[in-house]
């Protein structure tokens, strides 16, 4: 397969993966994500004066948030290779 070809068809999915609404579904779950995950919410028993230690640092916010984040683009990608497989079987190519 030449390289022009293989832009080509991978410009054409980028495009119809972006129209649908499953991307926009990651994008906003990641949003959601990104604005739960802040240190003060971590705080064990509602003791603001009083927290463990280490329970709401950056670096175990950074390492669950990288988690989910790995976990959630995983899952959607796999959907979305599925899916591009199903659409090039119902279009016949």
């Amino acid at each position: 397969m030449n390289a022009k070809r293989l832009l080509t068809i991978a410009a054409h999915e980028t495009r119809t993966l972006v129209k649908g609404p499953l991307f926009w579904a990651l994008i906003f779950l990641i949003g959601l994500a990104t604005s739960a995950l802040n240190p003060t919410a971590v705080i064990p028993d509602g003791a603001a004066d009083d927290p463990e230690p280490f329970i709401n640092s950056v670096f175990a916010i950074a390492s669950s948030f990288a988690m989910l984040t790995f976990f959630l683009y995983t899952f959607f990608a796999a959907i979305m290779a599925g899916l591009s497989i199903i659409r090039d079987d119902e279009q016949r190519i």
